[in-house]
């Protein structure tokens, strides 16, 4: 058999445990390519690094709350738009969106377009969450000012949904 990489799957030619130039086998014996490995080896190393995600999670407390609390203003501003918008959909065609105090309302536009504050809410803060539950296991400081960030974050976009709101009342 050749002894290139590619024919023994994710060893290389400096694998010392294929011999190669001093005379031996440079079979890949029975190991594969990554995509011959049995699934349960991926799914157990995918549960046992959620696990020690959970684990350490479980210990920051500081992280779990201010999760928690951008959590609960996200779903607040999707409840504010639920009850403001669905029972005026069919008087209202179009919403005011911004607001100048020069100007007046100088934007308008439709009612789904009032709901990508909410939205935008949810997708940066599942990122976040992700990103937290990461860096938290190496860089426990960073991964709290992420999640005090969040939590800005989410408290911007509710006050901004608020106001929003109070303009087309």
């Amino acid at each position: 058999m050749p002894s290139d990489p590619k024919s023994c799957g994710s060893r290389s030619v400096f694998d010392p445990s294929s011999t190669g130039a001093s005379g031996g086998s440079t079979r890949c014996g029975n190991r594969g390519t990554p995509s011959a490995r049995k699934p349960e080896t991926h799914l157990n190393m995918v549960r046992e690094h959620l696990a020690r995600l959970r684990l350490a999670l479980r210990e920051a407390r500081t992280v779990r709350v201010s999760l928690l609390i951008a959590g609960a203003m996200n779903l607040l501003a999707w409840i504010l738009f639920f009850w403001f918008v669905l029972p005026r959909l069919s008087t209202a065609p179009f919403f005011s969106l911004h607001y100048t105090v020069y100007f007046g309302v100088d934007r308008i536009g439709a009612p789904w377009r009032l709901v990508s504050l909410p939205a935008i809410g949810l997708v940066v803060l599942l990122v976040n969450a992700v990103l937290i539950a990461r860096l938290y296991v190496h860089e426990r400081l960073a991964a709290t000012l992420v999640t005090i960030a969040t939590v800005f974050f989410e408290a911007m976009l509710l006050w901004t949904g608020l106001l929003n709101i109070l303009l087309n009342v």
